[in-house]
């Protein structure tokens, strides 16, 4: 697929000497495939924890705290 959209980032001298020492001591030869990969694997990684569910986060806690516990009434 071709790539047509550009993102531009800044980075300080720390950030960048940082990128130039991974990309040395790991041979990455192309440095706007590994940031463009890194980025795009971190954000599917926040998706796959962040999908959408049924119940909220206290409402889960509840459930999880109290197993085999019944709520309703027989």
């Amino acid at each position: 697929m071709k790539r047509k959209h550009r993102i531009t980032i800044a980075l300080n001298e720390y950030e960048m000497k940082t990128v130039d020492r991974f990309c040395g001591d790991f041979a990455v030869k192309n440095r706007s495939k590994f940031l463009r990969e890194t980025v795009i694997r971190k954000m599917i990684s926040v998706f796959d924890n962040h999908y959408p569910t049924l119940f909220t986060e206290d409402e889960m806690e509840r459930l999880i705290s109290k197993p085999g516990s019944s709520s309703h009434a027989d």
